[in-house]
């Protein structure tokens, strides 16, 4: 715990240091600011999910972030961003880390975007790389914002615990359309995210807003979500505000052309999953729930895991001595007793019958 969290606080500061460092040098030129968001979209669900420490259930999650936006060039056709963003999730113990490069494009009734960038997530004790391309156009109010998500970690995750979860970060696309009125954005996002090695792929509908104050530029919104795919829960939230800190450039981003300064809107880090498992047994599939992973006749997100934490659990740490913080052998957080009927498979073809 004491090396995890020097890691996480090493990472902040890095990203402290070099936020403050280019400020410093060529502070004319940028922005940066600081976050808060509290809620549990589909990327805070699949953390949540999964997650093996705790039992974080449905959340929110609150996130601490620190963003920077550095102009690399701005002339009468073009402006080119350095995009640097960095997000804390505590509860979950999640750090993620993007760096990204915007070029957009100005025009007499339309402004284009094209942009490139690569994330890393520290999941609990698991690594995860993923490439984000994208592409943005403004046009009579309107703003589309069109994502891709690639993920390109390939870190043995898997849970060093029995029957642990396998977890693999999930290709993605997300298209955004949003209308500007004034200083109030309002927008719907589609979302699909998938893997072949997962269950189920993941789709999602957003709808949300956003404000801007034009005295300081501190951005408030919220956004809700329904999604399918998900063992856990299909309906979700996020709430978030922004506010700058250092704004040089704040004449050109408080009016006019504002949305050529602005980094483009996307999901920072992966999207996670865990491994389907291969079940012969009838009547069962797989699930994964709290870093495990079996296959099971109900959805343990229904009965509070009881499904993989009541009498399947007793037999084995009585019968095999088995002895993980969380998982299997978690039988004194008020599921002891419960009694889990048909046949269950844990792991590769481990099966228990319960009568």
């Amino acid at each position: 715990m004491k090396m995890k969290l020097e890691k996480i606080l090493r990472l902040s500061a890095f990203t402290l240091l070099c936020t403050s460092s280019i400020m410093a040098a060529v502070g004319e030129n940028m922005t940066a600011g600081l976050g808060l968001s509290y809620g549990n979209s589909v990327q805070e669900q699949t953390w949540m999910d999964n997650y093996e420490a705790s039992n974080l259930e449905n959340g929110p999650l609150l996130g601490v972030g620190l963003g920077t936006n550095f102009v690399l060039s701005n002339t009468g056709t073009s402006t080119s961003i350095l995009d640097i963003r960095n997000v804390y999730y505590n509860e979950a113990k999640t750090n993620t880390f993007g760096i990204g490069f915007n070029y957009k494009m100005k025009g007499s009734s339309a402004e284009n975007g094209f942009y490139a960038a690569i994330d890393y997530t520290k999941y609990d004790d698991m690594n995860f790389y993923q490439a984000a391309l994208g592409h943005e156009t403004n046009l009579m109010g309107y703003q589309s914002n069109l994502n891709f998500y690639i993920p390109i970690s390939d870190d043995d995750n898997t849970y060093d615990i029995q029957f642990g979860s396998t977890m693999v970060g999930l290709y993605g696309v997300d298209w955004t359309l949003t209308k500007n009125i004034g200083m109030v954005d309002l927008g719907a996002s589609l979302g699909y995210h998938w893997n072949d090695d997962i269950k189920d792929n993941i789709t999602s509908l957003s709808l949300g807003g956003e404000y801007t104050f034009s005295k300081n530029l501190l951005t408030t919104g919220a956004v809700y979500q329904y999604r399918e795919g998900l063992d856990s829960e299909k309906r979700g939230f996020k709430a978030y505000v922004k506010m700058p800190f250092h704004t040089a450039f704040k004449g050109m981003t408080s009016s006019g052309g504002a949305d050529m300064y602005k980094p483009i809107k996307r999901i920072l880090g992966s999207v996670i999953q865990a491994k389907e498992l291969a079940c012969t047994t009838a009547g069962t599939e797989s699930y994964a729930y709290r870093g495990i992973s079996g296959c099971v006749s109900s959805n343990p997100f229904n009965d509070d895991g009881a499904t993989f934490t009541g009498n399947a659990g007793a037999f084995f740490k009585k019968a095999f001595g088995l002895n993980s913080k969380n998982g299997l052998s978690n039988n004194a957080s008020g599921v002891a007793g419960k009694k889990v009927a048909g046949t269950q498979t844990f792991g590769a073809g481990l099966n228990l019958l319960n009568d």
